[in-house]
């Protein structure tokens, strides 16, 4: 149920509210291998590389590593890898605003809300 919320909030690019579900139903053995791989894409979308390392590496603890989609995990936390800069170097990639929430502000704050609930009639109709 926390997966299918956390995927209705994706497409409706509330990346919080997201990672917030699939966080809670990664705490689920079945569930924890999409949930925090799905953290892990919301959190380099956004630039966070740390957050989706952690979370990649998390992914790849409840996927047998010979899988294909172990193997495509593999590869995206190679990419974020890529952009972290190694312990006692001068970080390399450049600062996010303070406000680093890439997505842009909404002038009707009902219309979001108005939008989570289609979601989720949709997603239980």
């Amino acid at each position: 149920m926390h997966y299918d919320v956390g995927i209705a909030y994706e497409a409706l690019e509330l990346p919080d509210d997201a990672i917030y579900e699939f966080e809670l139903a990664a705490d689920d053995p079945t569930w924890a291998f999409p949930s925090w791989r799905s953290v892990g894409r919301l959190h380099h979308a956004r630039l966070r590389w740390d957050e989706a390392l952690r979370a990649y590496e998390r992914a790849l603890d409840f996927i047998d590593a010979t899988e294909p989609s172990a193997l495509r995990v593999q590869e995206e936390l190679a990419l974020a890898q890529e952009h972290t800069p190694l312990p006692g170097t001068v970080e390399s990639r450049p600062a996010m605003p303070e406000n680093d929430d890439p997505t842009p502000e909404n002038d009707d704050p009902m219309s979001n809300e108005r939008d989570v609930d289609q979601a989720f009639d949709d997603l239980f109709s």
